[in-house]
């Protein structure tokens, strides 16, 4: 269950949870840029399938482990 309020970070989120990217804080992880360049920006969709050890996410065809800095940068809606 995702928590209550609408918009939480990525490592809040639970896994099979499906998500949609509401911002990413760029401010937060060098990283963010590279991550944008592989589609992960405002308004992608998101299926997170693991927590642990990384957060594993699929955005259609790409899969991606995030630690959890990053994580906590991408801020996200469930989908319905």
């Amino acid at each position: 269950m995702s928590p209550p309020g609408g918009t939480f970070t990525l490592d809040q989120a639970p896994a099979g949870e499906r998500l949609i990217v509401v911002s990413v804080d760029a401010s937060r992880s060098g990283r963010i840029a590279r991550l944008a360049g592989l589609g992960l920006v405002p308004g992608c969709e998101l299926i997170l399938r693991q927590r642990k050890p990384a957060l594993v996410v699929d955005m259609g065809e790409t899969t991606l482990a995030l630690d959890e800095l990053v994580a906590r940068a991408i801020m996200v809606t469930p989908l319905g």
